[in-house]
């Protein structure tokens, strides 16, 4: 028998919210979303396909920086591939089957357990870290006249405190013998100046995505540091968000919350989903391709 569990519940009724929520805008907005799309253009959407899909190849190599880190040295079309097909179950409901299957992947591959947490570990602290600090940094410095409005909507705030309580738990860990040993563990695997530039590639290509396909809607190009800023804190909301598979729903209100004012809710609303189909159609077709190519010898 099946125990249904109140975190299950709350996973399928947000996505069920999310589903009602676009159903709606989708029948109510019928008229802006047809000549918005038409104005939006081939280039825009070109443009933002091309850069999502460099920014995986970044986050794919940041992969690989994680596992060279824990000792294990894989090429990068073999963790190019793992991490892609990977990245396709974080759609299914349970927040988990991501790390299962990039778990079993790996392990086909005979690396040990310890090697492979460690770096899953390393991987994803180094991505919430680095979109916690680009994006408070480059929110907090690019905010021209135009945006004064929006800058009470973004989660500038609730990034800071966030950061704030992170460094306050850690100075409590730090005070026992077993919080000591667990922070020279984590300390062990912190990224390198490379790790970080990968990173750095990947926000820059993954917010310019979204500031494309601003610019047909605006007489002035929206400032663009802004838009890679508020791209990284909209990431790191959707990461955090337990119930939302691939931070659904999560991810695109950030966005919302943040250029609603530049265009309009409607508008801005559009353009957040036009960047997930974007995203969702770059993973599908990278996942494709790994799925098309033949293993690595030896595997």
């Amino acid at each position: 028998m099946t125990t249904v569990t109140w975190k299950t519940v709350i996973k399928w009724t947000w996505i069920l919210l999310v589903a009602g929520f676009v159903g709606y805008y989708a029948y109510s907005r019928q008229d802006l979303i047809a000549e918005s799309l038409g104005r939006l253009g081939w280039p825009a959407v070109l443009g933002a396909t091309i850069a999502i899909a460099l920014a995986k190849i970044a986050l794919a190599e940041n992969m690989r920086l994680a596992l060279r880190r824990t000792k294990v040295t894989i090429a990068f079309r073999d963790c190019f591939c793992i991490y892609n097909l990977s990245q396709i179950a974080k759609y299914v409901p349970g927040s988990i089957w991501q790390f299962v299957s990039r778990i079993a992947m790996l392990r086909e591959r005979e690396i040990a357990l310890p090697a492979i947490r460690d770096s899953i570990l390393a991987e994803h602290a180094w991505v919430l870290a680095t979109a916690l600090l680009f994006g408070v940094a480059l929110v907090a410095f690019s905010d021209p006249a135009w945006l004064a409005g929006a800058a009470d909507r973004l989660p500038v705030v609730e990034s800071v405190v966030a950061a704030a309580l992170a460094a306050l738990i850690a100075l409590v860990i730090a005070l026992t013998s077993p919080g000591r040993r667990f922070l020279c563990w984590a300390w062990s695997l912190k990224p390198g100046v490379y790790a970080v530039f990968v990173l750095l590639v990947s926000w820059v290509l993954l917010g310019s995505a979204f500031w494309v396909t601003f610019l047909p809607f605006t007489e002035a190009p929206p400032h663009w540091l802004y838009f890679i800023g508020l791209y990284c804190l909209a990431y790191l909301a959707g990461f955090l968000a337990p119930f939302a598979p691939a931070g659904l729903g999560v991810r695109e209100a950030v966005l919302v919350a943040g250029t609603g004012a530049i265009l309009g809710a409607d508008l801005a609303i559009l353009l957040a989903a036009v960047n997930r189909v974007i995203y969702l159609f770059v993973e599908s077709v990278w996942a494709g391709v790994c799925m098309a190519s033949p293993r690595p010898a030896g595997h």
